[in-house]
């Protein structure tokens, strides 16, 4: 049985729960377990938001399930248990909420590999500001693979940029430059913007954060 915020998978959020089953059916038909649980899920990260709320949940419980009959099966293998109900959501997500999500800290990450942590010493602070607007991430990856279609040249060279500003943004915050790393997040939300990964809102919040920045306000 599974419940999610007291509702129960027997009546109308079955669909929504839907994902969670997937994951439990993955285990078990692979490890050949036949888990009788009740699996209660409740989540503070707002749904919709682009805060990794369903990969969150299915690193959770995969995660869960596994330790429950003994068994830690580690970073990789808890992830690819939890991508199957992250695929019935998202379509084909790239897999990055997922390793973060079972891996913690800070990673960089490329689809198909193996995720790497970026360690460094201290700690730093980060805004994040929550726009207001629910999207479906199914529909930006929809809408990304659109445009990678259209214009495939262009595309492959965003696609570089933002690789190359995520090197350096990991570099920036290895090194404490908290302000150059701003910048760097800035011109990847005008990448995601230009691909389609990105709302009206969001673009709004980065603009009106990068004149705040640039008068020295906070």
């Amino acid at each position: 049985m599974i419940e999610s915020d007291g509702h129960r998978s027997s009546d109308s959020s079955k669909k929504r729960l839907a994902p969670v089953a997937k994951v439990v059916t993955k285990i078990s038909d692979e490890l050949r377990i036949n888990p009788r649980v009740l699996i209660r899920i409740t989540s503070q990260v707002p749904e919709s938001s682009g805060l990794g709320s369903s990969a969150a949940t299915m690193v959770a419980v995969a995660s869960a399930l596994t330790k429950l009959k003994g068994m830690d099966l580690g970073t990789s293998e808890t992830s690819r248990y939890a991508m199957a109900g992250e695929t019935a959501i998202h379509g084909r997500p790239s897999g990055i909420d997922i390793n973060i999500c079972a891996t913690g800290g800070v990673i960089m990450y490329r689809m198909g590999e193996e995720a790497k942590k970026v360690r460094f010493a201290g700690s730093r602070r980060f805004l994040i500001v929550q726009s207001g607007t629910k999207r479906s991430t199914r529909t930006l990856i929809d809408r990304v693979s659109r445009m990678k279609l259209k214009y495939p040249g262009l595309f492959a060279g965003l696609a570089n940029s933002a690789s190359l500003i995520s090197e350096l943004a990991a570099t920036r915050l290895v090194n404490g430059d908290m302000q150059e790393l701003g910048r760097l997040l800035t011109y990847s939300h005008a990448v995601l913007s230009t691909v389609g990964a990105s709302t009206p809102n969001s673009t709004g919040w980065s603009t009106y954060s990068s004149r705040l920045a640039a008068t020295g306000q906070s």
